[in-house]
């Protein structure tokens, strides 16, 4: 089975999880990309978070998009 390997608040695009959020705030966030992958630390997708730059040509969903390759290869390393 598949399972997030990070989440995003919905009203906040700079707060994220790694963990599944408890049966009170999983309404509040959304998974971002589920695969069969070791699952990455908060510190982690922050880091990624932070080094992803935000430029006004792509705007936010052209650094989502950044972020979720980054996430994708951090995940993906052994």
């Amino acid at each position: 089975m598949n399972e997030p390997i990070a989440w995003m608040h919905t009203n906040s695009k700079q707060i994220f999880k790694t963990e599944k959020p408890n049966q009170f705030d999983l309404h509040l966030f959304t998974p971002l990309y589920t695969h069969p992958m070791r699952k990455l630390t908060d510190e982690e997708a922050i880091q990624i978070w932070d080094s992803i730059p935000l430029t006004p040509k792509e705007g936010m969903t052209g650094r989502l998009k950044l972020f979720k390759n980054e996430i994708l290869k951090k995940a993906s390393e052994k």
